[in-house]
């Protein structure tokens, strides 16, 4: 059977070896000293140009149209690509070393958001692999999730119920190096090793996303902007889930259900 791709963990050796000779690998070992379940989180940080506001990205939770959020304070305008946008923040592994300064900076208000785990599962199945709005993550899993029995554009009901033992074996195998669609959310912001000051909630978006601006001397700007434009929105096709396998998901983010009071 196809293996469920991965990603791979960080070679911390090769890294420490070529620190002095690389910035990328300098990074590298530097995020390496970090605790091994918060290693990727780097990866999904993006921060205002002027340190205010630090935000740690979980997927199908709101991460999108916050990023836009924070792009749009930072340079003045939207993004066309604002997950890989770097001019005028700092994103990401590449920028480690001043997000990490923002983490351990009192004045940068850092937070997250979550969200209700059943409703993030069935967003990312819907957003990938019904409406294929993500060519890369679909590409990539496509072929171990037909090696279970997946069938392209065939039955809803029976390709999600397929897609959720496809997560779980996914967990299973790794809750640290599975794709962060489906990660487990604790994982996803670095629940308890890092300091974020607000976990916002998803379905209060609105209210929490105004205090999180509020907190951070922002709030002037904030409410000139409009909080309900709405970024890669998923269908809303009815994917017929079972009580039974509603209360499969639930099982497999039982971790989440209970640390965010869901």
């Amino acid at each position: 059977m196809i293996s469920i791709p991965q990603y791979k963990p960080q070679n911390v050796f090769k890294a420490n070896a070529l620190r002095l000779v690389s910035k990328r690998y300098k990074i590298r070992s530097a995020i390496g000293r970090e605790p091994e379940p918060i290693r990727r989180v780097f990866r999904s940080c993006l921060m205002t140009k002027d340190k205010k506001l630090l935000f740690v990205k979980n997927c199908k939770a709101g991460s999108t149209a916050i990023s836009q959020l924070i792009v749009r304070y930072s340079t003045g305008e939207a993004s066309d690509d604002v997950h890989n946008h770097r001019e005028g923040v700092y994103l990401g592994e590449n920028d480690y070393f001043d997000i990490r300064q923002g983490f351990d900076n009192k004045s940068t208000y850092c937070f997250s958001m979550v969200r209700n785990p059943y409703d993030r599962l069935t967003s990312a199945y819907k957003n990938i692999f019904v409406d294929k709005k993500n060519a890369g993550v679909y590409s990539r899993n496509l072929p171990a999730l037909t090696d279970r029995g997946y069938k392209v554009d065939g039955d809803l009901v029976h390709n999600f119920e397929v897609f959720v033992d496809f997560v779980d074996e996914a967990l299973s195998d790794s809750h640290l190096n599975c794709n962060q669609h489906w990660r487990e959310q604790h994982i996803s912001i670095g629940n308890t090793y890092l300091p974020i000051d607000l976990v916002a909630k998803y379905e209060n978006y609105n209210d929490d996303i105004q205090h999180v601006f509020n907190s951070a001397g922002l709030g002037a700007y904030i409410s000139t902007i409009d909080l309900n434009q709405k970024y890669n929105p998923s269908s809303r096709v009815d994917l017929g889930v079972s009580a039974t396998l509603k209360r499969k998901i639930e099982k497999i983010y039982a971790k989440d259900y209970e640390i965010f009071g869901y």
